[in-house]
């Protein structure tokens, strides 16, 4: 990339500094200011060489100590911003970028800045706190539509040039504890982030995975394909003083991950994103580690410089995540952490230590594509009194299995039973997973056969289905031509699609009798009426995915389940090779014996019983915060739990509603 040149990938609103290595003929370091978006005549901006000793070793030491113990820490920020400054000044960049971000912020846009800083010697220095002369404040922390900074690293690797796509929903996250030690305040953490990850709901995965061994978290990436991987743990310095990250499993030798061995953990999947919520994970010791991530192909990655409490670094989980909920880009979002650790303690400066270092803009780390149905639309469409999505308790495996390879409009398997017992939360899970996909375009259909309040019919089943359908897809050709189709079964043996096309009439009461027909004609009359429905379901489903999820099997007779229902309306959508319709079927386990050989050996099964013993904690955690406990009442809430445990020997979601509704008691909270 010649140096006279803007990247033609720098988007608009973003300057790129580079400070190169120093010139074979002794000039010093080459500068180059370079704007996106603008005139490519004017886009780049020639600066002074800087001497190779612009900053001696005093002042080397100054930055590079920034975070030493015994530093005054507002005096250190001070000084390394000033200096840095000073160095762009006599470089003659630092009024043409001044003017960039001026202008960026008078049209009421953030600006952006990448550093690329190309000497090794002077690339960990902290250029994110640089300051205006004569200014004490970082520019980093300032008011207005903020400024953002990223480092730029690009090691020489074929990766480099991996698209990155914009997601559907929903975003997956995988925490990684490494280490158990309390002083880390891991499952705080891990418990807040989820916490801020549940609104909007359904647009992330959040999975949990501790002190693994290397298999294990190879497992992981491979099951979950994670686009963030957050490392909670300490990182040690090896033989030759280079950072490694490391694991402690149970019962088993701890192993480091470091620059050289993380291409072997990240084989079975790179994430976009890497998070390293832990010491001195972007300074001069992590940059083997950092450089190891960008070639493997990780495009961006979260590290600190310099030591950081659990506190703090807890606190910047929280509100960084709570930024990228809200779609913000990731340097945003490391602004927006930043800005939150500020305000929570003005003696300290935790908010100078985060850290972002991009493969190459910030834009396309974690782009998703525009969901199709907005957040508040689909919530009113899911909003039930008896299923709370905003209760539901993320069983990990289970929603993983559900959503089955996270394809954005169905589950890959034509058919999938989740089956289980009283309580266990078969119809809140699944509906929680049919919301999500609903956002990016599916038609999803919920059909609960217990709603009919009575014994219920195939042809209940029939009318709620094109019920659903109205709702869902209103005017549909295929949804009218349903109708008609079924409107003429009604009153003739016979169906044809010629116009005009008739409607369902209001009472839609299906006629045992038609005149002049014989009465074994009805049985062929209910094959065909249930064979046009999967055929309407088929079709509009080859457009946007369609998934119809069936509740309550047994209000119908077994007979009608086992001789109508599957042979001649799940069966074909299942038999439809490629096929975008999809069924789930949610049931007791009673129920579950309805279905029948060979459905029930072919179908995908998912059984929900007590939560495991590895995801209790989580759950009792996550419900409680849904329930806005503070850390403190969900302590309370969790020994209430642990009571409930011991007296059902597990727990299912419907212990969490009747132990809240206790805790709230006692408490005296409503």
């Amino acid at each position: 990339m010649p140096d006279q040149h803007a990247p033609a990938w720098l988007p608009p609103r973003t300057a790129l500094i580079r400070i190169g290595t120093p010139a074979a003929d002794g000039s010093g370091h080459p500068t180059l200011l370079a704007l996106g978006g603008g005139d490519p005549s004017g886009a780049v901006h020639h600066g002074r060489p800087l001497p190779d000793g612009f900053l001696d070793q005093n002042q080397l030491r100054a930055c590079r100590e920034l975070f030493d113990p015994d530093t005054p820490m507002s005096e250190a920020v001070r000084t390394a911003g000033g200096l840095l400054g000073d160095a762009l000044l006599a470089a003659d960049l630092l009024d043409p970028w001044f003017d960039a971000i001026r202008k960026c912020h008078a049209d009421g846009h953030p600006a952006h800045t990448l550093l690329d800083i190309r000497c090794p010697r002077l690339r960990t220095l902290p250029w994110e706190l640089v300051a205006a002369p004569g200014d004490p404040v970082p520019l980093c922390i300032g008011v207005g539509p903020g400024l953002t900074f990223a480092r730029l690293l690009r090691p020489a690797s074929a990766l480099l040039n991996t698209r990155l796509d914009p997601l559907h929903l929903p975003l997956r996250l995988l925490v990684v504890i490494g280490d158990t030690d309390p002083r880390l305040g891991a499952e705080k953490e891990a418990g807040r982030i989820r916490a801020r990850l549940t609104e909007p709901f359904g647009e992330w995965h959040v999975e949990v995975v501790r002190t693994p061994t290397s298999d294990e978290l190879a497992s992981r990436l491979a099951d979950l394909t994670p686009h963030v991987l957050h490392f909670i743990g300490h990182q040690q310095r090896d033989g030759t003083g280079a950072g490694v990250l490391t694991v402690r499993p149970p019962h088993q030798e701890p192993w480091d991950i470091t620059g050289a061995t993380v291409h072997g953990v990240l084989t079975a999947h790179v994430p976009r994103l890497v998070v390293l919520n832990a010491c001195d994970t972007a300074g001069h010791a992590a940059e083997p580690l950092l450089t190891g991530l960008m070639s493997s192909g990780v495009a961006a990655v979260v590290g600190m410089s310099g030591g950081i409490e659990s506190g703090p670094a807890g606190r910047f989980a929280e509100e960084f995540y709570a930024a990228l909920g809200r779609a913000e880009t990731v340097d945003r979002a490391v602004l927006t952490a930043r800005q939150a650790l500020l305000r929570a303690d003005l003696a300290r400066v935790d908010w100078a230590r985060p850290v972002l270092v991009v493969r190459d803009t910030r834009d396309t780390v974690l782009t998703r594509l525009p969901a199709l149905r907005v957040a508040n639309e689909t919530d009113k469409r899911f909003a039930h009194k008896r299923w709370n999505l905003r209760y539901a308790v993320d069983r990990v495996t289970e929603r993983r299995a559900l959503f089955d390879g996270f394809a954005p409009t169905g589950p890959d398997a034509p058919v999938t039973v989740v089956t289980g017992g009283p309580g266990t939360g078969k119809a809140t899970l699944v509906r929680s997973v049919l919301h999500t996909w609903y956002r990016n375009g599916a038609l999803t259909l919920w059909t609960d056969l217990e709603e009919v309040g009575r014994t219920a019919t195939w042809l209940d089943l029939v009318l709620k289905v094109v019920d659903r359908l109205g709702d869902a897809a209103p005017g549909h050709p295929q949804l009218r031509l349903l109708e008609h189709r079924l409107a003429q079964l009604h009153t003739q043996w016979a169906t044809d699609d010629k116009e005009p096309l008739l409607t369902l009439g209001p009472d839609r009461i299906w006629q045992d009798f038609v005149p002049g027909n014989s009465v074994g004609h009805l049985a062929d009359r209910r094959h065909t009426a249930l064979r046009h429905l999967a055929d309407a379901l088929l079709r509009i489903g080859s457009e946007t995915g369609l998934v119809l999820a069936l509740r309550s099997l047994g209000a119908l007779e077994h007979l009608t389940v086992q001789q109508l229902l599957v042979p001649h309306l799940v069966e074909p959508l299942a038999a439809q090779a490629g096929g975008r319709a999809k069924v789930v079927l949610v049931a007791n386990e009673e129920e579950a014996e309805l279905v029948p050989f060979p459905l029930s050996d072919t179908a995908r099964w998912i059984t929900l019983k007590t939560f495991a013993a590895d995801d209790l904690d989580a759950a009792v955690g996550d419900y409680g915060r849904a329930h806005d406990l503070s850390d403190d009442e969900v302590l309370r809430f969790a020994r209430i739990m642990d009571l409930y445990r011991e007296q059902h020997g597990g727990l299912v979601p419907d212990h969490l509603k009747t132990g809240m509704g206790t805790f709230r008691k006692r408490v005296g909270r409503r």
